[in-house]
């Protein structure tokens, strides 16, 4: 048995290890959705407002926190790490809550299982809100977990507020703190008869303040109507749930992991349970049944109104992984508790080597994880920087490609001649440059077009090729995302 005292600096030095892991790869190139981060952040609080009526409103309180943290710094390295301390926070939580629910190996094995998944990963690395939320949803449960097992409201009003916390950072996050919320009542009914009086206010005012923000950010749906229909191939990618996450191999590589993991743990219940009378306790059982309900339901929930209203997307379930990892805390922890603890040397020594492989292969993963670039947005920049001269001018369709692109451009090695944009953003994922006369008959005899999937690109490029422009060439960037940047020449001028 752990002293409290030890427990804490394991998880600590776990969560610190597991950061220190990432930081390296803060560097790496920027992708399209940390361009509309970094460009929101740089707004004035009256822009950003006002950008919120537009587009972007369910990540305004994201963007609100970013815009204090880059007064800073806006180097992304220092913008990332924002995120890298949401996720080492996280994986010392879900090492505290496994360590107080299933022991000190159980704590441990949700921790390295938390810091381990690609979700996670991912989250550490970019400027968007999800390791913030995953964060918050984590303390939210923890909070909820402490008031079922006390009874002291202060509890349970912390996981209000941290619900809320959740919510606000990403909608999709409150799902995981209200699916346990729905299985503590259920599978222990009378932590609600006993305490219904005094639960009843606060719970009321979250689900109503959470009703209320949903409408506010209902009537900009338009944003998510990128996500690709439910399908049956789809829903076979969608099944990695809180174990999915960027690059393939990453999320394949895990995945297999903790089927791994599972399939022993199962098994070594199975024959512990043969040749012992012992049983899995009561407790027990209802810790795992809620780490369960934490990995599966939102996800389940998502990918189950995504068939009428496509909504799924793997990270918007990243909430969910260090619900994922303690539920494997949780089964072999009760795996070694029912096994003869008396076991031969030989055997634990196995047992020993094995843990250490799975671990090398955890972190090996990790570092693969981690150095994969999704777009290369830096490349880009390198290219254009070496095409670009002074008859040329570099098209950026929309914000986010603005303000990714730029970022290379404009603090590594000087400017580069950009289309004219508009002020502001006028519809979501719609065109930013100007297509007026002024801005074709200025143009100059060369023009690189960053091509993405805004819409309208496709008029502003026969609106060119109307001008007199021919394409003459293309480059792809091949990463994650393939990128192209596409060349076009007018002649006689």
């Amino acid at each position: 048995m752990r002293s409290p005292h030890t427990a804490s600096i394991t998880f600590l030095s776990i969560g610190v290890l597991a950061s220190a892991e990432l930081l390296p790869m803060l560097n790496k190139s920027l992708w399209l959705d940390e361009g509309a981060s970094l460009y929101s952040a740089h707004l004035s609080w009256s822009a950003l407002w006002h950008q919120s009526r537009v587009v972007d409103r369910v990540f305004l309180a994201y963007y609100a926190v970013l815009h204090l943290w880059v007064e800073i710094s806006a180097n992304i390295e220092w913008v990332r790490f924002l995120s890298v301390i949401a996720f080492g926070l996280t994986v010392v939580v879900i090492g505290h809550l496994g360590n107080r629910f299933g022991g000190f190996w159980c704590g441990v094995i949700a921790a390295v299982l938390t810091a381990a998944n690609p979700l996670m990963i991912d989250a550490a690395l970019d400027v968007r809100p999800y390791a913030l939320s995953a964060l918050a949803a984590t303390i939210a449960i923890y909070s909820l977990l402490r008031w079922r097992d006390s009874a002291d409201d202060r509890w349970f009003r912390r996981f209000c507020i941290a619900s809320l916390v959740a919510l606000v950072l990403h909608i999709f996050a409150i799902l995981a703190p209200l699916a346990v919320l729905v299985i503590v009542f259920l599978v222990r009914p009378m932590t609600l008869r006993r305490s219904w009086r005094r639960v009843v206010v606060p719970l009321g005012m979250t689900l109503l303040l959470s009703l209320v923000y949903a409408f506010l950010v209902l009537g900009q749906r338009g944003q998510i109507a990128w996500i690709p229909r439910m399908s049956v191939i789809r829903l076979l990618v969608d099944a990695y749930g809180p174990a999915g996450g960027y690059p393939r191999l990453g999320r394949i590589s895990y995945a297999m992991i903790i089927v791994a993991l599972v399939g022993f743990g199962l098994v070594f219940i199975w024959l512990g349970r043969r040749r012992r009378s012992d049983s899995v306790d009561s407790s027990m059982r209802d810790n795992l049944v809620v780490a369960l309900a934490w990995a599966a339901l939102p996800t389940l929930g998502l990918i189950a109104v995504s068939f009428v209203k496509p909504l799924y997307v793997d990270r918007y379930v990243t909430a969910s992984a260090p619900g994922m990892a303690l539920a494997v805390g949780l089964l072999l922890t009760q795996a070694l508790k029912l096994n003869d603890p008396k076991r031969p040397t030989r055997q634990r020594r196995v047992e020993g080597i094995a843990w250490r492989i799975i671990v090398v292969a955890l972190v090996a993963n990790s570092i693969v994880i981690a150095s994969s670039t999704f777009e290369n947005y830096a490349g880009v920049a390198r290219y254009l920087e070496r095409q670009v001269g002074v008859n040329g001018e570099i098209a950026l369709p929309d914000h986010s490609v603005g303000a990714s692109v730029e970022y290379y451009l404009f603090n590594n090695r000087g400017s580069r001649r950009l289309w004219p944009e508009t002020p502001s953003q006028l519809h979501i994922m719609a065109l930013d440059l100007r297509e007026n006369q002024v801005a074709i008959n200025s143009a100059r005899p060369n023009v690189w077009v960053v091509e993405d999937e805004t819409t309208g690109l496709g008029a502003f490029l026969d609106n060119l090729t109307r001008h007199g422009y021919v394409i003459i060439g293309t480059r792809q960037f091949v990463d994650l995302r393939t990128m192209t940047v596409a060349h076009y020449e007018r002649s006689g001028r």
